[in-house]
């Protein structure tokens, strides 16, 4: 019996702080936009040597994270900004030169 509870105790803890995680990060999404523009890597020019920036990404306020550049924030929401930006806020393209657009 007092196994069961322990059991129970742990559930629920893990539940609390799992709740607070992503109630912790509402806030920093719902205050966010988007921020750029980046390389992705698709577009490139110089027979394909440079990449171009080419889109938009989701930033959340005050979170960072990004490839080869974060914070502290974005360390602890790294799970939940992927998601965001995977679910809701997709990248946006960014406007290119037309000189570049007709590249090969």
């Amino acid at each position: 019996m007092k196994k069961a509870s322990q059991q129970t105790v742990r559930n629920r803890v893990l539940s609390a702080v799992l709740l607070l995680y992503f109630a912790a990060y509402f806030p920093f999404t719902i205050a966010g936009d988007y921020a750029g523009p980046y390389a992705s890597g698709k577009t490139r020019i110089f027979s394909g040597t440079w990449a171009v920036r080419d889109h938009y990404v989701w930033r959340p306020r005050l979170v960072v994270w990004e490839r080869f550049e974060f914070n502290f924030l974005g360390a602890i929401y790294c799970p939940l900004v992927l998601i965001d930006r995977y679910l809701w806020h997709h990248d946006k393209p960014a406007q290119l030169d037309p000189a570049l657009q007709a590249a090969p």
